[in-house]
């Protein structure tokens, strides 16, 4: 998304956290669980929306984050009741990974993990 107060304002993930919170009363979408088992990582999301276009976003480098240079690799994502469980497998030599999610032009983002 950017960093600093300009790049938020022109996407509508702020707009749509904030939305949800004032009307709703809760996030419209909020990790559940995530897990780690060897290379394989699942990650569990709760939405008031449709989720979709599951990524691995991870990295091989170390250092300063912001100038790592990140991967996407697409992800297998499946709804399981109220649940959208995204299942990845983690390339050799991560050094960071986290789960992203889509609902239409909405982002979602899992924790951030080394």
């Amino acid at each position: 998304m950017g960093h600093g107060h300009g790049p938020p304002w022109s996407k509508p993930d702020s707009y749509a956290f904030a939305d949800s919170i004032t009307r709703q009363g809760k996030l419209w979408c909020r990790q559940s669980s995530l897990e780690r088992n060897g290379n394989k990582v699942i990650a569990s999301f709760e939405a008031s929306e449709e989720l979709s276009e599951p990524v691995l976003v991870y990295r091989t480098e170390k250092g300063f984050t912001g100038k790592r240079k990140w991967i996407e690799q697409k992800a297998r994502g499946l709804k399981t009741g109220d649940a959208y469980v995204v299942e990845a497998e983690l390339p050799a030599g991560v050094t960071g990974w986290f789960i992203n999610v889509q609902s239409g032009e909405l982002t979602a983002s899992s924790a951030y993990k080394e």
